[in-house]
């Protein structure tokens, strides 16, 4: 999970992030960043997550969870 922390990190241009961070909070918490993060998961770890399910996620572990749960 770490290492998806870190590639989240990176598509929202922050140095750490944490799992009780809310991710609406963030500046670049938006469309673009939903897709690449959606890409990058996809890639990265071959599970396909929709959109509507990363709208579900208020923060960094229900995002990091639904990776883990797929």
């Amino acid at each position: 999970m770490d290492e998806l922390k870190k590639e989240i990190a990176e598509i929202l241009e922050v140095d750490e992030i944490h799992d009780e961070d809310i991710l609406d909070e963030y500046e670049l918490w938006d469309s673009l960043s939903i897709l690449s993060i959606l890409a990058m998961i996809s890639e990265q770890y071959d599970i396909a997550i929709s959109s509507e399910q990363i709208d579900e996620c208020k923060t960094l572990k229900d995002l990091t969870n639904l990776v883990v749960i797929n």
